[in-house]
């Protein structure tokens, strides 16, 4: 099996005397997170658009 490839994290490369910030801890996972919010907005948009010509298709 493949190991993952390394990757660099801005929080553990921080200047002297910087404090880490203990609510980011997994930056990658933030930003899936945050896609996955944009996901699930851009569907549920498609969603209420695909509801409303169904609606109007019914007058």
């Amino acid at each position: 099996m493949a190991e993952e490839p390394t990757r660099w994290n801005v929080y553990d490369n921080t200047a002297v005397g910087a404090t880490r910030n203990p609510l980011i801890t997994d930056p990658d996972a933030i930003d899936e997170e945050a896609h996955f919010v944009k996901f699930v907005a851009i569907v549920s948009q498609a969603l209420e658009a695909l509801w409303e010509v169904r609606n109007l298709r019914k007058e």
